[in-house]
């Protein structure tokens, strides 16, 4: 079955990071019109994702494009599809957050062999968002400490530029950890996972920054 589904998928590694990064500046940077694609809700590019990547999240997701972990720029394609085009996809629905435990999985190979040293900086940011959707705290540590140690690494070369925006980023990741820190999951997921809320939860749900 999973070999019958690699071999439907008739879309490239590099379609996908084209398709997801557009065009990249020299610093490996996205456009502004391309980043407000990435973190806004719009349902036409919802749509467009369903219909061209949906054969290729179902293959992913059977474990048949498990080979593309083993280079670079097909582990980030994967990662893609598994963690941001099932968002899109997806999106109010438990489904969304299906492809997680193998981006994950992806994510971390990856970036233990050093797959992302070479990568601009938007590639080199999105290989790490699976740590970031995890609701294990280890893994959320984990993210917090490899945007840090990616932020000395532009420091470090003078990329001033670059270290603050991985600085801002960091914000965001430290964010997603208090939160799991404090209630060993996301809350917000709750209802769309049929999981039952505490009071506690109920409440803080309330409250601004308590979802992404």
């Amino acid at each position: 079955m999973a070999e019958d589904k690699r071999n439907q998928v008739d879309t490239s590694p590099q379609e996908i990071c084209r398709f997801w990064f557009g065009e990249l500046d020299a610093d490996g940077r996205a456009s502004l019109e391309t980043e407000a694609r990435w973190f806004n809700k719009d349902p036409q590019f919802d749509s467009r994702v369903r219909e061209r990547f949906e054969p290729v999240f179902e293959a992913a997701l059977d474990g048949a494009l498990r080979a593309w972990g083993q280079e670079p720029m097909s582990a980030l394609a994967l990662i893609l599809v598994l963690d941001q085009f099932s968002r899109n996809m997806f999106r109010g629905q438990a489904k969304m957050y299906s492809g997680d435990a193998i981006a994950l999985q992806v994510a971390k190979e990856g970036l233990r062999a050093g797959f992302d040293a070479k990568m601009g900086f938007a590639e080199r940011t999105f290989f790490r968002m699976p740590l970031m959707h995890s609701e294990v705290l280890a893994d959320q540590e984990a993210c917090v400490a490899t945007f840090e140690a990616l932020a000395r690494t532009y420091r470090d070369a003078g990329q001033d530029a670059l270290a603050t925006a991985v600085e801002d980023t960091i914000k965001f990741a430290v964010a997603h950890r208090d939160i799991v820190a404090k209630w060993g999951r996301f809350p917000h997921r709750n209802a769309i996972l049929g999981r039952t809320s505490t009071p506690e939860e109920v409440a803080f749900l309330g409250e601004p920054g308590s979802s992404f």
